[in-house]
């Protein structure tokens, strides 16, 4: 149960990450439109 725990929180973590670094290139992209 634990290790399941663990898991999970791993990729809750690694989603997350996924999405901030996706965030960052989406304003990255916007600053060069303009």
């Amino acid at each position: 149960m634990l290790n399941y725990n663990n898991f999970v929180c791993i990729t809750i973590i690694y989603i997350f990450n996924y999405f901030f670094i996706y965030l960052f290139y989406y304003y990255f992209f916007l600053l060069l439109s303009y």
